[in-house]
């Protein structure tokens, strides 16, 4: 009984500090967010999802984002689904491997880098 009152203790602890934002979502929930908005055609809500160094490297080239910024493959009119293969993550960096079908169904293989700022991860290079 003793072990149980410890461990709802560690939980009720855990649901806490993630409710303050001391636990960050892993990886692959920022990746999903960005290849749906990918898919959904949205690069201004995508660039939002970019790390800083990412995002001032797009503004001083482009000024936003647009889907042509985006290689063919990862272009709304062009992106039939995706599959996350895997990700090899470390505590502020991580690389996801990607599937990319389009619609003339070729496949495409892509490797996305994250990055944790401020215990947000967010899309560095892809």
């Amino acid at each position: 009984m003793k072990l149980q009152s410890q461990l709802s203790v560690v939980l009720a602890a855990a649901a806490l500090l993630g409710g303050c934002g001391l636990f960050t979502s892993p990886p692959q929930k920022e990746l999903e967010r960005f290849l749906s908005l990918l898919k959904q055609g949205r690069p201004l809500d995508v660039q939002n999802e970019l790390g800083s160094r990412l995002q001032r490297m797009v503004k001083s080239e482009v000024g936003a984002l647009r889907e042509e910024s985006f290689p063919p493959e990862m272009q709304a009119k062009n992106m039939a689904s995706y599959q996350i293969v895997g990700i090899e993550a470390s505590d502020d960096a991580a690389t996801a491997h990607v599937k990319i079908r389009t619609k003339d169904g070729q496949t495409h293989a892509k490797d996305i880098d994250l990055i944790r700022e401020n215990g947000v991860w967010r899309i560095s290079a892809f």
